[in-house]
């Protein structure tokens, strides 16, 4: 299964090579610079990815360790002293 961030940056980067094709076809810009502009695409594309599914992890891994912890009750707090 695809995680949701893989999904979004794939759409994101296949958008941002769209635009480099279509300013390539107009002649806006050469074909050297969508090279560049495509190469560096990539890197971001890639970056962000990781970064989101290190970010996913984190964000999983704390509400395992929230959802272990047993819920006290109100009854349970009011025995206790302040």
């Amino acid at each position: 299964m695809v995680n949701p961030v893989s999904r979004i940056t794939g759409i994101l980067g296949l958008m941002m090579m769209g635009a480099i094709a279509y300013q390539t076809v107009l002649g806006q810009i050469t074909l050297m610079e969508a090279g560049n502009r495509a190469g560096i695409t990539l890197v971001v594309v890639i970056l962000v990815r990781r970064l989101g599914r290190f970010g996913m992890s984190v964000l999983a891994v704390s509400m395992e360790r929230e959802a272990a912890q047993p819920r006290r009750r109100a009854e349970d707090l009011e025995d206790q002293p302040i």
